[in-house]
């Protein structure tokens, strides 16, 4: 399964994007518990690992048939069954890492060629739940 998730793109493009990480209820549950029941005094980074998020990204109507974009527009995330294959469009990011701060965390990771950075939309500990439950 994949969780799918809503990117924004460090330049301006026409394309809608969104990243792709493997879904694990154990590492959302962490994170939940990091924004919960740890105290943080600054905000924290973790190193992913290159490969770790995936992004797709393409028109509406190509898209749509790949994800459920409605249901990311409403929650923040789909959870996918199968696998995305790599193509021109659905590449593997590098320099991946979750950033956590006080109540929220995002996303983030570059292009292989042109180090174009993309970053998630920020979930909170609402959106978090929602993930573990459904998934």
């Amino acid at each position: 399964m994949n969780l799918v998730i809503e990117a924004s793109m460090s330049e301006d493009s026409p394309l809608f994007s969104y990243m792709i990480l493997e879904y694990d209820k154990e590492f959302i549950s962490d994170i939940h518990e990091n924004l919960t029941t740890i105290k943080k005094d600054a905000p924290l980074t973790f190193k992913l690992g290159d490969g770790f998020l995936k992004c797709t990204q393409g028109a509406f109507h190509t898209l749509r048939k790949q994800i459920k974009i409605s249901e990311i527009e409403d929650k923040k995330f789909h959870i996918k069954q199968g696998n995305f294959d790599k193509t021109k469009s659905t590449f593997d990011l590098v320099d991946c890492k979750m950033h956590i701060d006080s109540g929220f965390c995002f996303f983030t990771g570059k292009t292989i060629t042109n180090k174009v950075e993309y970053q998630s939309v920020n979930f909170d500990r609402i959106t978090l739940e929602r993930m573990i439950s459904e998934g």
